[in-house]
């Protein structure tokens, strides 16, 4: 699954972030935890130091007086207290089932003062010791702090509610400061991706902030000045290539013509190898136009001397100039495709270079099919004009149609029949000049469907 770099930052983001602040609220929780047990020892102490006091402070026996303050007047909720004398007997106590302590425990008491806190069934515990002017005691007092525990849940349910607001706040934020923050990426995204062969005249644009996007967009602009140099390089290599060698090559096609015209000597072998001389050059010169023709295409990003043209006349074109070669080919045109209205035909275009795109269709569609017919037909969709060329060849492969216009490429069911593998390359580019499309498919039960989607030029 691809996980996109602004969630993953706004989750890191919020990951780091909400870890610092449950850390937080996990220490502030047991600082508070820490606290409240201390202040309530503080209290039960202070509680026990006024018994102590009441108690062996005063010269008579006040037992009954006692009680009647300490029950009357508790200071802290639900307590228990009881009072041992010198002897460890127990003295007073609040309650029939006062927690009995042992003597060891009360010699521990005299010696510390105060015994620290112990739990016992929820509750806390204090033992006080303590030598009045007329009589000392040990005063244990069972408390339960409902006070602070109630405090306590309070502060963590919000400290738990705060944990969660803050990681949905953490999230949104990261959210959007990753959104801003990748901002100029995504931007340098979009720019790279209208970047195509045809326009590496164009440059990103800088931005102003010095910053990794800038120097990341510096160094695109320097590889698209060094891989525009290279194909300028490649596209002069070819045209200059192909315009020298296209020169002799029509010298040594004419020379061949009229020594095939004026001989007339008996030896068949040598008219049959000069037939066949003649063959390859006409080969040569055909990949040699092919070539100039593809090399002054590319880099092209419009069309130039566009004008109004009828798609129909220029099929018929198209196929007179085939046919002129292949007498034996058998193309024709489907009539009743032809719509009512001829200027549904009409698109802005080159003639020429239509009429170089659809003679590779058809000279394609005529060499591969094995002597089979070849039809095109018009076709018609909402603002479009489509010409379709209708083959009962031998197909083409699935994992090869992505692939079918590159130029050179020849698939690997035509390898035995010559070509160059220039023509479907160039009638992509002459589609591409003139704002078409091409799209291919099967022609059932057998052979292949080149349809070429024109923007019509009469709309009404």
């Amino acid at each position: 699954m691809k996980v996109k770099i602004r969630l993953r930052l706004s989750l890191l983001f919020a990951v780091l972030s909400s870890s610092v602040i449950v850390v937080f609220a996990i220490g502030f929780t047991l600082w508070l935890s820490h606290n409240r047990r201390n202040e309530f020892k503080q209290l039960l102490e202070e509680r026990a130091l006024n018994v102590a006091q009441l108690y062996c402070d005063t010269r008579d026996d006040n037992s009954m007086i006692l009680a009647d303050i300490i029950v009357e007047h508790p200071s802290i909720a639900d307590e228990d207290i009881g009072i041992y004398g010198s002897t460890d007997s127990l003295l007073f106590c609040t309650s029939n089932g006062f927690y009995r302590v042992k003597s060891s425990d009360l010699e521990r008491v005299r010696l510390n003062r105060v015994l620290l806190m112990e739990q016992a069934d929820g509750r806390e515990r204090l033992s006080y010791y303590y030598k009045g002017v007329f009589r000392y005691c040990v005063v244990v007092i069972e408390a339960n702090d409902k006070y602070g525990f109630e405090r306590l849940r309070a502060i963590s349910l919000v400290l738990f509610v705060g944990v969660i607001l803050s990681f949905l706040v953490v999230v949104g934020l990261g959210f959007i400061f990753s959104y801003r923050s990748l901002y100029p990426l995504r931007q340098l995204v979009q720019s790279v991706g209208r970047i195509d062969p045809n326009r590496l005249s164009e440059r990103l644009e800088v931005p102003e902030v010095d910053d990794e996007i800038k120097q990341l967009t510096n160094a695109f602009n320097h590889s698209l000045d060094r891989l525009e140099n290279a194909f300028l390089i490649q596209k002069s290599f070819v045209s200059n290539a192909s315009h020298e060698i296209r020169t002799p090559l029509t010298v040594v096609r004419g020379e061949l013509e009229l020594l095939l015209m004026n001989y007339s000597g008996n030896d068949r072998e040598l008219k049959g190898s000069l037939s066949r001389i003649y063959e390859v050059m006409l080969e040569l010169s055909g990949i040699t136009d092919s070539l100039l023709s593809l090399a002054r295409m590319e880099g092209d990003e419009q069309l130039n001397g566009k004008a109004l043209v009828r798609i129909d006349e220029v099929c018929i074109d198209a196929i007179k100039s085939v046919t002129q070669r292949h007498a034996d080919w058998d193309i024709t045109i489907d009539t009743e495709s032809f719509p009512d209205d001829s200027a549904s035909l009409e698109i802005h275009g080159d003639a020429s270079l239509l009429a170089l795109l659809f003679r590779n269709l058809i000279v394609n569609g005529c060499k591969y099919s094995l002597s089979q017919p070849v039809m095109i037909r018009f076709v018609f969709k909402e603002g479009y004009v489509g010409v379709r060329v209708e083959d009962k060849g031998m197909g083409i492969p699935v994992e090869e149609k992505g692939i079918m216009f590159e130029p050179f490429f020849r698939g690997s069911q035509v390898r035995a029949i010559p070509g160059s593998g220039l023509g479907l390359a160039i009638c992509k580019r002459v589609a591409v000049l003139h704002e078409a499309t091409i799209s291919v498919e099967e022609n059932n039960p057998q052979g292949t469907v080149f349809t070429v989607w024109f923007k019509r030029e009469n709309l009404s």
